[in-house]
């Protein structure tokens, strides 16, 4: 389990670990501090996971074999657990996080309001 960094008690779980971000972060069930996953920690598993499916079906489509899909596969599960082993997490206060939701809540908004214009404008 990682450690708290209010704390540093083993008290957080590998998938809250794993689910958290700056604005919704986990919490130490032994001295309630709040602390997240930063997104920089979390980039390789983006670097293998999405440009890795175009390439994985390329490689299918030119190999005609599935081997190309385990092994992207497990550098992603091997990426996935040395995050999750490795990364520290990273405190954060109870308005920093209340804070990071309201943002992520006017992004949420706005693109819906882009989607929507686009949609009335081009359909």
């Amino acid at each position: 389990m990682p450690a708290c960094p209010h704390c540093q008690k083993n008290t957080i779980g590998l998938v809250s670990k794993f689910w958290t971000d700056a604005a919704c972060p986990a919490q130490c069930s032994a001295c309630g501090g709040l602390a997240y996953l930063p997104a920089h920690e979390t980039t390789i598993l983006n670097l293998i996971a999405y440009p890795g499916y175009f390439v994985v079906l390329l490689a299918v489509i030119f190999t005609n074999s599935l081997i190309p899909v385990f092994i992207w596969a497990a550098l992603w599960i091997a990426a996935l657990g040395h995050t999750l082993w490795r990364a520290p997490l990273v405190a954060i206060s109870d308005t920093e996080s209340a804070n990071n939701k309201r943002y992520r809540n006017i992004l949420i908004v706005l693109l819906a309001a882009a989607a929507t214009i686009w949609w009335l404008f081009y359909h």
